[in-house]
């Protein structure tokens, strides 16, 4: 019976020793991992910071250069961003550096929430080259704010996963599993490693569970038959030939560097590198760094002035979806109302200030009231038309000027 109980005293304390050192303890599941990689990104909620990415094309085979020099060049986008929950400010400069031309192509784009939608706007040096009021900022909202090109990879979206971020396309693979590694030299401190076989190919995430389960390394590897976006790599190709049909597509984050802001680990900087190769073996690279700088948790936005629209008034906007009137819209006080054809109001004005002046005031060549009869039952009937006819017309002008797109 003692015996019985030092072995039972014994295995309670190596259990206990076993559960502290944390060896012990059961591996965490794929849902619950993935549950706190999702949780990293509650910070971005209320948030207001600048980032900048640096592009880089480059494709091996000269002959396809001579035909579209695009293909090889560089750029670099600097964006103030902000978000205040459904709230959205997407502010900043694209500088395309084509290779063997002189000067970049500089183009502004500017995406901010209002009070009815969402307003997308492009600029050509500072002239607003197109506008487009969204009627439905939510559905489009992942859509806007995490955009590949933009720094969509440091928030688990890759390119080429039609919209979808890496937690989305992980939850959906049975054979999803996850392995406790540790410290690993250049990449975490204590890692979690993540392995799943997706329609998208092979995904392999890193995460850093000291640090929040920051996302701080990814590889995905795609054969011919996996899918880019809706159709397969192999349908992927510059020209129409066999031997430039895509056979596979590589694409990696990596040297994320995280940094420590009011108690929240995030992501600050990291390298995107993609490669696509052809049957053929040419090959197309496509390089980026992204980082975050002047990040700001919970900040004022009213002294910041993050969401107000830098548009001129009587910009036209296009809707999306169109409404179907056919009435054109423009930008005026910040709200998107329909636009107004300035003949048609100098006319109205027109109108109303001739009522306004009183109804046919005598003038010195005329005998004001003193006219037959006849002639005064005529006045009075032209006058009668006239106050219904500028009646309506004064109504009509209210709705006009007032047609917001609620109305």
């Amino acid at each position: 019976m003692a015996k019985t109980r030092s072995a039972t005293g014994l295995v309670a304390i190596i259990y206990i020793l076993l559960s502290r050192s944390g060896l012990g303890a059961a591996p965490p599941s794929v849902v619950q991992v993935l549950d706190k990689w999702q949780s990293s990104y509650q910070w971005m909620k209320c948030v207001s910071m600048s980032f900048q990415t640096k592009l880089e094309d480059h494709v091996s085979d000269v002959s396809l250069l001579e035909s579209d020099p695009n293909l090889n060049g560089h750029s670099t986008d600097t964006f103030q961003f902000a978000r205040d929950g459904d709230r959205l400010s997407l502010k900043g400069e694209l500088v395309f550096y084509r290779a063997g031309a002189d000067k970049p192509l500089v183009t502004r784009q500017e995406i901010v929430t209002c009070a009815e939608g969402q307003i997308d706007c492009n600029y050509q040096g500072h002239i607003p080259r197109s506008a487009n009021f969204l009627s439905q900022p939510k559905e489009r909202d992942k859509e806007l704010a995490f955009t590949p090109q933009f720094e969509g990879p440091l928030n688990s979206q890759q390119i080429g996963n039609s919209g979808l971020s890496l937690i989305e396309i992980i939850r959906g693979c049975s054979d999803a599993h996850c392995t406790d590694l540790g410290a690993v030299p250049g990449v975490g401190d204590d890692c979690v490693l993540i392995e799943a076989s997706s329609e998208y190919g092979q995904i392999k995430v890193w995460l850093d569970a000291r640090r929040g389960y920051n996302l701080v390394q990814y590889e995905q590897d795609r054969k011919a038959h996996d899918r880019y976006d809706l159709q397969p790599v192999d349908h992927l190709s510059f020209r129409p030939d066999p031997g430039w049909s895509a056979v596979e597509f590589h694409s990696s984050l990596r040297h994320v560097e995280l940094q420590l802001i009011d108690g929240q680990s995030i992501p600050r900087s990291g390298v995107y590198r993609s490669r696509l190769i052809f049957q053929n073996g040419q090959t197309s690279d496509y390089n980026a760094t992204y980082s975050r700088s002047d990040i700001k948790l919970n900040p004022d936005f009213s002294a910041s002035h993050s969401f107000d629209i830098d548009l001129p008034d009587g910009t036209p906007i296009a809707l999306d979806p169109p409404d179907g009137s056919g009435v054109r819209h423009e930008l005026r006080s910040g709200r998107v109302v329909k636009a107004i054809d300035a003949d048609a109001v100098a006319g109205l004005n027109t109108a109303v200030a001739q009522v306004e002046s009183g109804p046919g005031a005598p003038k010195s060549d005329q005998t004001g009231w003193g006219r037959s009869i006849a002639e005064n039952y005529t006045f009075l009937i032209i006058i009668g038309s006239t106050a219904v006819l500028v009646g309506a017309a004064l109504a009509a002008r209210r709705r006009y000027l007032g047609g917001e797109i609620n109305d």
